[in-house]
């Protein structure tokens, strides 16, 4: 997502909205996803969210009895 408000404050990425998403994102992909944060150009805010090609891992896929 990107737009051209004011930009980054000078905290960028501490509001519990995007902790949240962080968490989420670790919870359902590990270390394999990522939130990106980062000034658009020439003004606003770029906010990416990566994830790996492969879905999470489920507990059978995993070796996991059910």
């Amino acid at each position: 997502m990107a737009d051209s408000g004011r930009g980054l404050s000078d905290l960028p990425g501490s509001g519990t909205g995007l902790d949240n998403i962080r968490k989420r994102l670790q919870l359902q992909y590990g270390a394999a996803a990522r939130l990106e944060l980062e000034e658009n150009e020439p003004q606003g805010f770029v906010a990416r969210i990566r994830l790996p090609l492969a879905g999470p891992a489920t507990t059978a896929e995993a070796g996991h009895a059910g």
